[in-house]
């Protein structure tokens, strides 16, 4: 494919909406609980690019589009920085180089009229649409889920979960090994797998052909979300199985892993022994 350097003068910014909101947001993502009193307000921030011929994102017409909806706390310059990051983090681009989120945008637009020039029968477009939500907040921690939806004229789209947790304390993203003891792994491991067989049917040997685990050994990965109810993780599409199997989720309730949970961490409140 070629690759020109083409103009985009053809591409405009025209929306970019704030929405006041104490922190319980409008998203239809499941497991959401009530916000703590301590909880950061934000305003919900609405980014739209696209063709000037397109009117709406609906308008047949309108073959490209890249959209944006994230929070913007209020006075928290580290937790902004890190959502900023996160929604510039344009899927046809090096993740390394931050750009910002109007640059990332016109990047994957100047992809599709590259793509366009050299395919220009093909009807397909291009999409980029991505949501931040709030999905819990409390005195410890702010978590997120990160809605991300590309289509680059394939045979279909990819829609992506990303779960983060936001150390509100020390301003970072919270690991497994900040929330749960030493040397944690295997028994974590051995009863996110009871509980997956457990969904899928599976009996305790049968053998996990057929699954996209590496040698057929089951294996967690770090995407998880911290619910009330436990550890929640998600596999996406192409992760443990084809596309048509879609998400597959699996929670860890923190019933389970008692003995895991670090004492001082923020799922101390969740330690009953």
């Amino acid at each position: 494919m070629k690759n020109p350097i083409l103009t985009l003068i053809f591409f405009t910014l025209f929306a970019c909406q704030n929405n006041t909101n104490n922190g319980s947001g409008n998203s239809k993502v499941k497991d959401y609980i009530s916000i703590s009193n301590d909880s950061l307000f934000y305003d919900l921030k609405t980014y739209v690019l696209n063709p000037l011929k397109c009117d709406t994102l609906n308008d047949l017409n309108c073959k490209a589009y890249v959209k944006a909806i994230y929070p913007i706390f209020k006075n928290d310059a580290p937790l902004n920085n890190f959502i900023d990051t996160l929604i510039a983090s344009n899927p046809a681009q090096d993740k390394s180089n931050y750009i910002g989120l109007d640059k990332a945008a016109k990047a994957f637009l100047q992809n599709y009229a590259v793509f366009k020039k050299d395919y220009p029968k093909v009807a397909a477009g291009y999409a980029w649409d991505q949501k931040i939500n709030v999905a819990k907040q409390d005195s410890c921690i702010i978590s997120f889920t990160h809605r991300i939806y590309i289509y680059t004229a394939g045979a279909h789209g990819l829609e992506t979960y990303l779960y983060y947790n936001w150390d509100k304390k020390n301003n970072k993203v919270l690991r497994l090994n900040d929330i749960l003891v030493a040397n944690y792994n295997d028994d974590l491991r051995k009863i996110a797998e009871q509980i997956f067989r457990k969904d899928e049917k599976l009996s305790p040997s049968q053998s996990l052909n057929g699954y996209f685990f590496e040698n057929q050994k089951f294996k967690l990965n770090k995407n998880f979300l911290i619910t009330p109810k436990g550890l929640k993780f998600l596999f996406n599409p192409y992760e443990i199985k084809a596309y048509a199997y879609g998400q597959t989720k699996l929670l860890v309730p923190y019933s389970k892993i008692q003995g895991l949970i670090k004492s001082n961490g923020c799922l101390s409140k969740y330690k009953t022994k």
